[in-house]
């Protein structure tokens, strides 16, 4: 049986499809909360909702935000590209 936290994050998937982003936004962040306490910082569906958070914040050009997200999830995964949120924020900076 999914857990509450996978039903968040996949609802938020959905709101986001729709372009309910505020709405995404909540439920995704109540997600990571949620798989932080049950699955622990090192579970790859907490990597997920980590990235999945910075995603937000780089939509949102909230820079120091996503600053602190998406290299949470990097790290946790072993990966050193420092280049990534470089390259999420010339995406986003687009007009």
């Amino acid at each position: 049986m999914p857990s509450i936290g996978h039903m968040k994050y996949v609802l938020g998937n959905v709101r986001i499809d729709h372009a309910r982003l505020d709405e995404a936004f909540d439920l995704q962040q109540s997600a990571l909360a949620c798989w932080r306490k049950t699955l622990g910082e090192e579970q790859h569906k907490t990597g997920d909702a980590w990235h999945k958070m910075g995603w937000h914040f780089m939509r949102l050009r909230r820079w120091k935000e996503a600053r602190y997200y998406v290299p949470s999830r990097e790290k946790m995964l072993g990966l050193t590209d420092t280049c990534l949120l470089s390259l999420a924020e010339t995406h986003w900076s687009r007009p």
